[in-house]
């Protein structure tokens, strides 16, 4: 029962982590908003988002940040449509 209970907690401070970094991230996310919002810039730059080799864009990767960046997204369109997440009033 012990190593359940660690790998429980393990899983637990790994969520943490990964929680407080898309925080983190999306801090950045609107920082980069507020510029191009600012200098009348497109806020979506699809060209510019390669930061994968084809060895890197294979197993679980992608689909993990896609759904990440996919948030985020969601998160940008819903800001500049003026609706105000939870996330960002914090």
């Amino acid at each position: 029962m012990a190593d359940i209970n660690k790998a429980r907690q393990q899983i637990n401070d790994i969520d943490a982590q990964m929680a407080e970094l898309f925080c983190r991230r999306m801090d950045a996310v609107k920082r980069g908003w507020n510029y191009k919002k600012e200098r009348g810039l497109p806020i979506f730059n699809f060209e510019g988002n390669v930061r994968w080799s084809p060895q890197e864009q294979s197993g679980w990767r992608i689909p993990t940040i896609a759904t990440i960046t996919s948030t985020s997204s969601n998160m940008l369109w819903s800001c500049q449509s003026g609706i105000k997440a939870a996330l960002w009033t914090a």
